[in-house]
């Protein structure tokens, strides 16, 4: 029987055998529709009476993520475990701009259960106008962008605003200041 709990961002995929005799390793499968599985671990199997097994996933997806084990007799046979459902759309939406001051020409966009895509950061003076616009590629998942200034940015107080650049959605929006 698996399970899986999550631990932060990281999924803990479990399972345990009773009797276990034959089996040449297992694989941990997930999908993200309950249909279509991928392996992404493997495992020996250990062919004692009672073992209990453990793999983790650091690439959970936002929304439902579901896992099943996949036991490979020595034969070549398999046999699944059942799945398991673990729903990650409760993790809250995080998005970091850092340094904050910023006193360098690099600012970081870390995005964290952002879907994969283009995404644009535009900075604005006070005044209201755009003094610096990049494009950058979000692999999705939690992921820190490095955004080079290209243009020199006088000190004072700066409102960032990240949105994805297909749909136009604003997805954060944060005020820094320049020293």
């Amino acid at each position: 029987m698996a399970s899986a709990t999550l631990k932060g961002k990281i999924a803990n995929i479990n399972w345990k055998t009773f009797g276990e005799k034959g089996l040449s390793f297992y694989e941990v499968e997930k999908s993200t529709d309950a249909v279509n599985f991928k392996s992404i671990g493997k495992q020996v199997a250990n062919n004692i009476a009672t073992v209990s097994y453990s793999e983790d996933d650091s690439s959970i997806t936002d929304g439902n993520n579901y896992y099943r084990i996949k036991g490979i007799n020595e034969d070549g046979t398999c046999i699944y475990s059942n799945t398991v459902k673990l729903a990650t759309n409760n993790l809250p939406l995080k998005t970091t701009i850092y340094p904050n001051p910023l006193t360098g020409n690099i600012l970081n966009v870390q995005l964290g259960k952002i879907v994969a895509g283009m995404y644009v950061v535009s900075i604005y003076n006070n005044l209201g106008q755009k003094v610096e616009e990049q494009t950058f590629n979000h692999e999705g998942g939690n992921d820190v962008n490095a955004i080079n200034i290209k243009q020199a940015i006088v000190s004072g107080v700066y409102n960032v605003v990240i949105r994805n650049r297909d749909s136009k959605q604003i997805i954060c929006q944060s005020i820094i200041s320049v020293l």
